[in-house]
């Protein structure tokens, strides 16, 4: 063997291994047609509609999830109000 085919990788080398994903391709759901799309799009290849991504800490989530968190805080204050009095 020659040190020219030594060097040429192996078929094994092309191989899929699955722990070489990509980790850039990462998907979001469209608020319009709910279909997985990747994150850098700016408008949904499926609908057409424009994607918007929101960082608020409330978003997506239900309202009930709200009520119990304000429900949470007022028993905190007058749990700390019955403890000053």
């Amino acid at each position: 063997m020659s040190d020219w085919d030594a060097d040429w990788p192996d078929d094994a080398d092309f191989a899929d291994d699955p722990d070489d994903s990509d980790e850039g391709t990462e998907t979001i759901v469209c608020n319009a047609c709910g279909r997985d799309v990747y994150e850098e799009a700016t408008v949904c290849p499926y609908c057409g509609e424009f994607l918007t991504v929101s960082t608020s800490a409330w978003s997506g989530r239900p309202v009930w999830w709200s009520v119990v968190g304000l429900v949470g805080i007022v028993a905190v204050i007058l749990v700390l109000l019955r403890l000053v009095i």
